[in-house]
């Protein structure tokens, strides 16, 4: 089996808007000699690729059965449920092989479809933001993933028009004018992993659990900065006073701080106990955080 690239994909790249020169090293399985019939001329260009991996699973497009043999008179081992996948071997003549509890099974191909597991083996360019809500087009199939505004890419290749990126898990190309680069220092603050990261451009110098904004008082998303830096001082509000021992503004009231009061951090704390906005930090973090930015870096807010 060959990776299915889409057909559109296939004519950016034989057009030429995308140079194989520098989206290149996809790695390809041989393919077939029906295949090879069909996609020849994208095999050859393709073979050349060897930075992307990938493994092949099956899909169900409808609950169907798992039988022991290449065969619909083969004993049943299990029910494989729509959408649910399994690790593709081959094919049997009308059966798709695969692994299922550590064994090799069989499916009947016409109730599955092939979708792959991409995985890209190099250092990242750069990382990115999105600037709008974007869609990434997939290098295996014929998928586009729609990601919102303000959503953290990486960035493995570019030519004039395009980026090869990774966004949550997904690989594809992306326009080049929907991204805005990082580099340098800067903060992203994950509100649905309730996560902070202190990024060195590809490096990561800080990687910790917060509390964010609760459900009343949500954390603002957007891309913010640094504007001021205090030690031990009071945060207060209609019906709180909290002392800090630090504290790092960057978006009106919202801030980043120690929070002594919490013992744990992460998870779905945020919800019913989280914050009227701010990042709540653990005090060794927060102090390592506030030696290392600075006036004006960078604070990247996203769900």
């Amino acid at each position: 089996m060959n990776i299915k690239f889409s057909k559109k994909l296939f004519a950016i790249l034989l057009s030429g808007s995308i140079s194989l020169s520098t989206l290149n090293n996809v790695k390809i399985k041989k393919a077939n000699a029906e295949e090879l019939s069909n996609n020849k001329a994208f095999i050859n260009q393709l073979n050349n690729f060897n930075y992307i991996s990938y493994e092949e699973y099956i899909k169900a497009k409808t609950n169907v059965n798992i039988r022991k043999e290449a065969s619909v008179n083969s004993e049943k081992l299990g029910l494989l449920y729509k959408d649910k996948t399994l690790k593709f071997l081959g094919y049997d003549n009308s059966f798709a092989k695969v692994i299922y509890n550590g064994t090799v099974a069989y499916v009947h191909k016409d109730y599955v479809d092939i979708v792959y597991n991409l995985d890209i083996n190099k250092d990242i360019q750069k990382y990115g933001y999105l600037k709008r809500e974007s869609t990434i087009t997939s290098l295996d199939n014929e998928s586009k993933y729609t990601f919102p505004k303000y959503e953290l890419c990486e960035i493995y290749d570019s030519n004039d028009n395009y980026y090869l990126v990774k966004c949550e898990n997904k690989i594809g190309l992306i326009k080049k004018r929907d991204v805005e680069r990082l580099s340098g220092k800067f903060v992203v603050i994950d509100i649905s992993s309730q996560n902070l990261k202190l990024y060195n451009d590809k490096n990561i110098e800080i990687n910790t659990s917060v509390v964010t904004g609760n459900n009343e008082n949500p954390s603002d998303i957007g891309l913010f900065s640094i504007y001021s830096k205090r030690q031990n001082t009071y945060l207060k509000g209609e019906d709180y006073s909290r002392f800090v021992n630090y504290w790092m503004a960057y978006n009106g009231g919202e801030g980043i701080h120690d929070a002594y009061w919490r013992n744990s951090f992460g998870g779905n704390i945020y919800k019913k106990r989280g914050s009227h906005g701010c990042i709540n930090m653990p005090l060794t973090d927060a102090e390592e955080l506030y030696e290392k930015v600075k006036i004006g870096t960078k604070v990247l807010v996203k769900k």
